[in-house]
């Protein structure tokens, strides 16, 4: 059963390829092929993991992506405009000094600030210690103020337009001088990131950034499914230094244990271990939840337990295997809406997400000409992807139904307003700062 798994979702991701015409930056492409490699890598390992595939955990992979990826094509069927790959992204992405000058200076109050909280909450280490060493992995009490968040927040999304910047501007020969400058907020972002311990964070970063050099080539190409073959191959070298950079971080933001580890053993058990696990809860079938949704969409009920419109939420503690020294307690995407829904459910979360992400990808990415508006929901299709493309590790997407993500869309038309608008002066010109 385990290798009937592995050949049925490899026949799945050949489909999506060919049905796709190698567009790799499609959503079903991104949702099955880290699951795939993560099943792979399951199997490669399932005698040392005693892993053993249920059937109910074959069909609720299998029919499970497949799902996605027919929602994948019902969201491009509803909308109906002509594929124009010709025409490219020519858009100059520059902002004005003036702006760019405060966004640094935001950069620089951001890390202070994050430094400030966390140098407080393991003040019993001492200040002098380096920046790595202050971060916050394992700190079981450390939680970071409003302020903070909110700074967090602003960070990660101007680190994604300065990204989008720099790569348009790179790939289209219009860059300037000024423009390099925002290698500070990003830099900045990362610093913040690393000090808070968050390899996720790091993760979605390096996937924004992936995604975003890909849209702009696969753009310039004219979306031509030979030369896209090519230019995928090129970033297959920059996700193995990625992994090797996750892989040196254990050394710094990882949990105790984990540093005489393996190579191997650290990337297996982060990538591979999630379908065994979803295997046992499955084998178990014993987890139910009387609320509707509760677990698909924790963060929502979370927040109406904050601002008091629910009280006394369930919780649910799951008990995990360690893999090598690895505490693992996620399940792949599929987990949370078999939890809530059944076998059935699941498919139906799987089948209306790919019409969601469909939808987004093929009206406001895939076929906009090359203009200002086109970039903007690049970067934020770009900025939240990275929940599709970790479906391997855990369900990311339900949990966008959030005031977070409500928050961080206010702050995507605030920042853009903030770098682009122009100002108008009373018996003037328009100017822009």
């Amino acid at each position: 059963m385990e290798i009937m798994l592995l050949v049925t979702v490899l026949s799945i991701l050949f489909l999506i390829v060919v049905v796709k015409q190698n567009d790799f930056a499609s959503p079903s492409f991104l949702f099955a092929l880290p699951l795939t490699i993560s099943i792979f890598i399951c199997v490669l390992y399932k005698d040392k993991w005693d892993f053993e595939c249920e059937l109910k955990t074959f069909f609720l992979i299998t029919i499970g992506i497949f799902l996605f990826f027919c929602g994948d094509q019902i969201g491009r069927k509803t909308f109906k405009k002509k594929m124009e790959y010709n025409k490219l992204v020519t858009c100059d992405m520059s902002v004005t000094m003036t702006r760019t000058v405060l966004i640094i200076l935001f950069s620089l109050i951001s890390i202070f600030l994050v430094y400030k909280e966390v140098s407080t909450s393991v003040s019993e280490a001492g200040i002098v210690f380096s920046l790595f060493q202050t971060s916050t992995k394992g700190l079981s009490a450390y939680s970071v103020s409003t302020v903070v968040s909110m700074t967090m927040n602003i960070m990660s999304i101007i680190s994604t337009f300065g990204i989008a910047i720099l790569m348009n501007n790179i790939t289209y020969k219009c860059v300037k001088w000024k423009d390099w400058l925002f290698i500070i907020p990003i830099v900045s972002y990362l610093i913040i990131v690393l000090m808070q311990g968050q390899r996720g964070d790091l993760i979605n970063f390096f996937v924004t950034t992936i995604f975003v050099s890909f849209c702009m080539n696969y753009k310039k190409n004219g979306g031509s499914a030979k030369k896209n073959v090519k230019v995928a191959t090129r970033f297959v070298k920059y996700i193995l230094i990625i992994l090797v950079i996750f892989y040196a971080l254990r050394l710094t933001i990882s949990k105790s244990g984990q540093e005489s580890l393996s190579f191997f053993d650290i990337i297996s058990g982060y990538v591979g271990a999630q379908i065994d696990l979803l295997n046992r809860l499955v084998r178990q079938n014993n987890i139910s939840y009387s609320l509707f949704g509760y677990e698909s969409f924790h963060d929502l009920y979370s927040f109406f337990e904050k601002i008091g419109i629910m009280r006394n939420l369930p919780t649910l503690t799951f008990k995990y295997r360690a893999y090598n020294g690895l505490g693992c307690n996620v399940y792949t995407f599929f987990r949370r809406p078999y939890v809530d829904f059944g076998l059935v459910g699941s498919w139906f979360i799987s089948l209306l997400c790919g019409i969601v992400w469909g939808h987004f990808y093929y009206k406001y990415v895939h076929v906009r000409n090359g203009n200002h508006r086109f970039m903007f929901y690049l970067m934020v299709y770009a900025y939240f992807i990275n929940k599709v493309v970790m479906a391997f590790f855990d369900d990311y997407i339900t949990l966008l139904v959030s005031a977070n993500t409500a928050i961080k869309l206010v702050l995507f038309v605030l920042i853009n307003k903030f770098m682009y608008c122009k100002i108008k002066i009373r018996g003037r010109k328009k100017t822009r700062l």
